[in-house]
C-alpha cells in the first residue's frame, strides 16, 4: 500500500478505536453492570483511551508497512519519525518525508 494510504488506515483505525473506547466508557459509566468507585471507574476509562490511542499507532508503525515511494524498490517502508511523519524504506533506506505531522504545533502555529 502506498504511504498515503498507510497513514489514511492508522488515522482512521486510531479514530475508530477512540470511538469504540468512548462507547465501552459510557456503557460502563450509565450501564455500570458491577459497582465499583468513581475513580477506579475513571482509571478504567482513561486506561481505555489510553489503549486505544496507542495501540493502533503501534500495529501500523511496527508491523504494517508501506510500498516505498523510490522506483523500482518496492520495498516495505516504515514511519520512523513525528514532526513531520517520514518513512525509511529497510530495503533502500531512501527516506521520505510526508507533509502529515503529529504535533499540534506544526498544524497550528501555536497551541
Amino acid at each position: 500500500m502506498s504511504i498515503r494510504l498507510h497513514l489514511t488506515i492508522m488515522f482512521i483505525w486510531e479514530f475508530l478505536a477512540f470511538i469504540a473506547a468512548a462507547v465501552v466508557a459510557i456503557w460502563l459509566w450509565v450501564g455500570q453492570p458491577f459497582p465499583i468507585g468513581l475513580p477506579l471507574m475513571a482509571a478504567i476509562m482513561l486506561g481505555l483511551l489510553i489503549v486505544t490511542l496507542t495501540v493502533p499507532r503501534l500495529v501500523f508503525r511496527r508491523f504494517i508497512g508501506a510500498r516505498c515511494p523510490t522506483e523500482g524498490c518496492g520495498g516495505t517502508a516504515r514511519p520512523a519519525g513525528s514532526s513531520p511523519i517520514r518513512y525509511v524504506c529497510g530495503t533502500c533506506g531512501h527516506e521520505h518525508e510526508t507533509s502529515w505531522s503529529e504535533n499540534v504545533r506544526d498544524h497550528h502555529g501555536q497551541l
